[in-house]
């Protein structure tokens, strides 16, 4: 049996100079006797053992000995790279002397001096010039479970001090120093990372010894675009990472802020901390001055980041306190600037966190807006805080004018460093005879005034954020949203001194801050899990566990027993790390990164470096899936616990050989069965990857083409695991086993028909429910009271089911998001968020989709973990039959080309032409009418059923063609504008492609580059800019390109070329599906043919060739090939004029006319008729789609092609013999052209005599 101190060792391959080298593990003269020979320290250190205490003692009076502050805290820095658990126990112990070397105000002073101070590296440097490589660059600090924290910073506003570029490295190391201190957070479960985008401060740029990028700093798209890439490799390389964002500029700082709040869980302390801390101190000074929240008048001097970040979470508690709304309580508080008071006049000068505080200009005529003391004596403010940096601003005169107007004035100067104050504390009681109630941005000394002592509260941060960080991560909350942030504010308040003692201070001190954060940790966890956002499974319910629980979970500073291990041997969770470390929840435990990257940061050592590493590379527990196991006790405290080695699968799908039959998949038989019935012969490639997968459980996204078989893939695993849960638990309750999502209506129409014919003789033991129809909610009600076992809606819907309390999800086991990549495009963002909030984290989730996009991406960080990822596409490259050509032709030549292709019968097949918006879908229908060619239409503005049904009987056999308008087109401004909010960007971020770190789906480099091409490509065409026209109103849940299963389609018709080749890609993937062959036909405008024919000209066509590149190169990257094709338009010159004649019938008025006409038809079709219809289902026979519109006038001799018109080898003149061809106008003369040419002579020539219109009238008698 193991002694304690050998079950509490630290297993380590260290020794000798290695070891002392190692800062983490290095105790200087405290290494025990036995450690000194065991680890060969001998002859390196001096004969006496001393105690940590000891350690203390001598390194505190080295402190001392440092002449000035920032000698002390280059001494600290120099500390902390030989032995950690030194610097943070001295630090510990003089907590409250130490704590404004550390940090602000001496930090800022080694910032400035960052370049020449410089000794060794330490966090991650980002290069904004090379935002490609920040994947590689963060995949350095370890696996998926091993950071909690990232602290991260930009350099542009440091401390007060302004633009410090690189060296904000320095501040994002300092604040997660605070947070070990002050939170226990272990310092290598954390990761500072600075943001290098140049600087525009000129002193650092004329610096020879200058460590960042010389250039001013970069702004606009490339840094969002940077920023963006930043997070989300951060959420995608450390999935439970907390971010901490800090001293961002003004203009970036709250944008940055709002964007990301709702998608992860982040904090800015500029923002957020200063306003939480700020306001516990004004609750506490409202009670010692006997005054109420809802009555304050509050004067902010400096309307920047934190300026306008405590106005928001003042007024926010204003509104709370008062009942009134949020903009009424912002007309309590007046916010000074720059320019003077904020008014509405100023608007385009203000920064949008600036405007809501702006005053009418009407209140400050003749008054002097940009006078402090005129200020103050006009809104009389019972709180006075300062955040402008300028100091000494708070006059003796603007002090006493407050003093007058309220008994006890609250004053906040809280400008950093202590130079630029507002005011100085001393002054402050002096000139309010010892009436203000004061906090300050720095840490002051107590002032004595007429023989009495006032503490002087410092309004410092570090006393909440490392609290609201620590609960953040306990809990694993999925965002950091206000009501939390509430909650921090009301526990720390409930902390303050002034409360027992009014000359005490408004905040408790940062002595005992680690209790502090014990408060508003245990207050943060509780309101995560009420708002639903705690994701942590193992939270003890009563107050005083869950505080036992939080101190249990803290890392303290004290030397822990070595263990010496040889290369090979080390234990199974980490060759660093200590068995006897208390782990923190969720199964996760409290050591340093498991991967031997990180030993960087703890190291000093190349050399011991290169040793981890071969070490760690000769063991089989160099594998981050390898977690320990959390033990707990009766009150659910965590309690040492000795290493629990799991085996998971990897990320990426393993090879294995796949089933040739459905059979040898292990479905019941009863889904055989069904399958026969459908003549499913073998499952598709994607069925057979796909299928085994799911069932074993594993989450997956899966990339395959249109028409591959993913909805079988993901179908029959659910159906399978309900009918063995019935199975083996009869009894159970009726629970909704499974949730499809799908962006579409038509989509979800057809996931829901395909499901029943798999449940076809699963009787009832399967109930199938689609809900994407409109309906009220007592019909949902009655539909979902049983609770179906499927439930396959989009995710509006399932939104409004949920809130509705109709869907109850806390029993799902599995999701299903069906053409993921259009989910969000679709405008689902703020839907999938909250849908999110209420699945079980349990669930099963299956992502399908035919790109892999940004928003997939974000789908797998929202809902997946560790998915498996299945990549179809090569093979099926190898079975796809389908031929593209290109035609290049004139505007007016399509139509004539169309007229000739559907006549002639050179199509044999059902064909569906794609155009570019509505009104050319009924432009090319009225054209074809007129030769009596029918189709029928497919868009957004017919109503669902009516769309459902063309589908339907398009799939039947009923009408052979379908004009189409494509859903990227018809759903184009409310794409893009849901693109706007999420700021989807391309090239650099690599978001769905390209994660190739352990744990994480990993996509190929190629596919990478094609989808990101893709994405680039998009967001160029969404970007030029286009004229606005009038809009119908249009179903947002439309799809024609993706999802929706056209059956048999022979040919896919580009009429009108799209705009982006990933759009041309779904198009023909409507056709050569399940195996078979089809054809793809483009109609390309030539650059020098564009606008030759104005009527029929759109302004798309204008890029058409730049567009055609941009496929044909993405078809290569494919193994496919564009042929051109080549008409001769020559033999088709004798359909011209009967091409130009119906074509001038169809005119905007008809259009028009035909629009409103099918719509009315349609809407009377679908509503009135729709009972019926399910009543009388053969009467739906009679149901055609494909009717003429009557909009313009018919020539029925134009139905009907003349023999002598046909070219020799078209499908009508073989039919009727080989008549050979006449060239219409070319040989002999044509009786009919020439009577009509003289009838249009006539009345013209010089002989003519002119005539008086009025005197040609003649009428008859009746």
């Amino acid at each position: 049996m193991e002694s304690i101190q050998a079950l509490n060792a630290t297993d380590t391959i260290f020794q000798g100079s290695e070891l002392l080298s190692c800062a983490y593990l290095n105790k200087g003269s405290a290494f025990t006797a036995e450690e000194r020979d065991k680890f060969d320290l001998t002859g390196l250190l001096p004969s006496n053992v001393q105690t940590l205490d000891e350690q203390v003692k001598r390194a505190y009076a080295q402190y001392s000995s440092r002449h000035d502050n920032l000698a002390k805290n280059t001494f600290m820095t120099s500390l902390k790279e030989q032995n950690e658990v030194l610097y943070y126990k001295l630090i510990q112990e003089h907590l409250k002397e130490m704590f404004g070397i550390i940090y602000t105000p001496t930090e800022g002073e080694a910032i400035s001096n960052y370049s020449s101070l410089f000794r060794r590296p330490e966090g991650c440097f980002l290069n904004v010039n090379e935002s490609n490589k920040v994947e590689r660059d963060m995949s350095q600090w370890g696996g998926s479970e091993d950071i909690d924290l990232i602290v991260v910073s930009d350099g542009e506003q440091i401390l007060g001090i302004g633009d410090q570029g690189v060296g904000g490295i320095l501040i994002s190391i300092a604040k997660l120093a605070i947070y070990t201190l002050c939170a226990g957070i272990h310092p290598h479960r954390t990761l500072p990372v600075v943001l290098d985008c140049g600087t525009n401060n000129k002193d650092l740029l004329d610096d020879d010894l200058y460590l960042g990028l010389k250039q001013e700093r970069v702004r606009g798209e490339k840094y969002d675009k940077f920023v963006d890439t930043f997070v989300k490799t951060a959420r995608k390389q450390y999935p439970n990472a907390y971010i901490h964002f800090e001293d961002f500029g003004l203009p970036n700082a709250r944008r940055i802020l709002d964007k990301y709040t709702p998608e992860i869980a982040c904090f800015n302390d500029d923002v957020q901390g200063t306003g939480c801390v700020t306001l516990a101190a004004i609750y506490a000074a409202l009670k010692v001055a006997k005054l109420e929240m809802k009555d304050i008048r509050v004067l902010m001097y400096g309307s920047g980041t934190a300026g306008t970040g405590i106005a928001d979470q003042v007024s926010d508690a204003i509104a709370v306190e008062s009942d009134k709304s949020k903009e009424d309580a912002m007309k309590q508080i007046w916010c000074v600037d720059k320019p003077g008071l904020l008014l509405e006049s100023m608007k385009d000068d203000l920064t949008p966190a600036q405007h809501p505080y702006a005053r009418k200009d009407s209140e400050w005529e003749n008054k002097k807006h940009d006078d402090l003391l005129e200020i103050v004596r006009v809104v009389k403010p019972h709180i006075l805080i300062g955040t402008s940096t300028k100091p000494k601003a708070f006059t003796e005169e603007v002090i006493k004018e407050m003093a007058k107007h309220t008994d006890r004035p609250i004053i906040f100067p809280l400008s950093n460093p202590t130079k630029l104050h507002e005011a100085d504390p001393k002054d402050l009681f002096k000139w309010t005879e010892g009436k203000a109630l004061m906090a300050t941005g720095s840490p002051f000394d107590p002032v004595e005034y007429n023989g009495t002592k006032y503490e002087v509260a410092e309004c410092n941060n570090s006393t909440t954020f490392p609290g609201v960080g620590l609960g953040a991560i306990l809990s694993r909350t999925k965002l950091m949203s206000p009501p939390l942030l509430v909650a921090a504010t009301k526990a720390l308040a409930a902390q303050a001194p002034a409360l027992k003692d009014e000359n005490a201070g408004l905040l408790p001190d940062v002595t005992n801050v680690r209790e502090i954060s014990v408060k508003i940790a245990a207050a943060v966890i509780k309101k995560a899990q009420e708002e639903k956002l705690a994701q942590e499974k193992h939270i003890p319910d009563n107050d005083e566990d869950l505080e036992q629980w939080i101190r249990a979970q803290m890392w303290n500073a004290e030397y822990r027993p070595l263990k010496k291990v040889e290369h090979g041997q080390a234990t199974p969770k980490n060759p660093m790390a200590s068995k006897g470390d208390p782990v923190w929840s969720g199964e996760r435990w409290l050591g340093i990164a498991k991967s031997g990257a990180t030993v960087r940061a703890a190291c000093g050592s190349t050399k011991v470096l290169e040793l981890f590493l071969t070490s760690a590379a000769n063991t089989k527990y160099h594998n981050n899936n390898h977690t320990m196991k959390r033990k707990l006790n009766d009150q659910d405290v965590p309690e040492v616990a000795d290493a629990v080695t799991t085996t998971t699968e990897e990320p990426t799908e393993k090879k294995a050989p796949t089933a040739k039959t459905f059979a040898e998949l292990g479905l019941d038989a009863r889904l055989l069965q069904a399958i026969n019935k459908e003549k499913f012969a073998a499952p598709t490639p994607v069925q057979a990857r796909a299928i085994p997968l799911a069932l074993s459980g594993k989450d997956i996204l899966a990339r395959a083409r249109t028409g591959s078989g993913k909805t079988a893939a993901y179908l029959l695993p659910i159906l399978q695991s309900i009918l063995h849960r019935k199975s083996t638990q009869p009894s159970s309750t009726k629970t909704t086993s499974a949730l499809i999502l799908v962006p579409t209506r038509e989509l979800a129409g057809q996931v829901a028909k395909v499901a029943l014919s798999f449940a076809a003789f699963c009787g009832q033991e399967v109930r199938i429910e689609n809900l994407t129809r409109k309906e009220d909610d007592k019909v949902a009600h009655a539909r979902l009271i049983e609770a179906p076992d499927v439930v396959i809606a989009t995710p509006s819907r399932a939104t409004s089911l949920v809130n509705a309390s109709l869907l109850q999800l806390q029993d799902l086991s599995h999701l299903v998001i069906d053409e993921a990549d259009l989910v969000l495009s679709y405008g689902h963002d703020e839907d999938l968020q909250n849908l999110s909030k209420v699945i079980p984290q349990a669930v099963q989730t299956v992502l399908m989709s035919a790109t892999l996009r940004t928003e997939v991406d974000t789908l797998k960080g929202m809902f997946c973990k560790d998915p498996v990822l299945l990549e179809l596409d090569q093979e099926e490259k190898e079975q796809t039959s389908l031929t593209q050509y290109v035609v290049q032709c004139g505007e007016d030549e399509k139509f004539l080309l169309i007229y000739a292709i559907f006549m002639l019968k050179l199509i044999k097949g059902k064909c569906i032409v794609f155009v570019s918006d509505i009104d050319r879908c009924y432009r090319l229908k009225l054209f074809l009418e007129q030769f009596g060619i029918k189709s029928c239409i497919l868009n957004s503005e017919l109503p669902v059923n009516s769309r459902l049904h063309v589908v339907d009987e398009f799939n039947r056999g009923v009408y052979d063609i379908i004009i189409a308008s494509d859903d990227s087109e018809i759903v184009g401004n409310e794409e893009k504008s849901s693109r706007k909010r999420r700021k989807v960007e391309a090239v650099e971020e690599d978001d769905a492609e390209a994660a190739a770190v352990e744990g994480e789906a990993t996509v190929p480099e190629e596919t990478a580059a094609e989808n990101d091409e893709e994405e680039k490509e998009e967001k160029t065409s969404e970007e030029k800019p286009k004229k606005k026209q009038k809009r119908s109103k249009l179903d947002k849940e439309f799809g024609v390109s993706r999802g929706i299963d056209f059956k048999n389609v022979a040919c896919v018709l580009n009429f009108d070329l799209p705009t982006s080749s990933r759009s041309y890609t779904h198009r023909i993937g409507r056709t050569a599906r399940a195996g078979k062959s089809g054809m793809a036909l483009s109609f390309v405008v030539p650059k020098t043919l564009y606008r030759k024919h104005k009527p029929t000209t759109i302004p798309s066509a204008e890029h058409d060739e730049e567009v055609l590149a941009k496929i044909t190169h993405q078809q290569e990257k494919k193994n496919q090939q564009v042929l051109p094709y080549h008409f001769d338009m020559k033999r088709l010159d004798g359909f011209r004029y009967r091409m130009s004649d119906a074509l001038r019938s169809v005119t905007r008025i008809a259009i028009r006319e035909a629009r409103i006409r099918e719509i009315r038809s349609e809407l009377l079709k679908s509503e009135k008729l729709k009972r019926h219809f399910e009543e009388n289902p053969t009467d739906l026979q009679h149901l055609r789609h494909d009717q003429e519109s009557h909009a313009v006038r018919v020539q029925p001799h134009l139905k009907h092609v003349p023999e002598y018109l046909l070219p020799g080898n078209s499908a009508v003149a073989q039919g009727a013999g080989d008549g050979g061809f006449v060239g219409f106008g070319k040989s002999g003369e044509n009786r009919i052209r020439k009577a009509r040419m003289q009838n249009r002579m006539k009345g013209k020539g010089k002989g003519r005599k002119k005539s008086d219109p009025l005197k040609s009238l003649s009428a008859k008698r009746k």
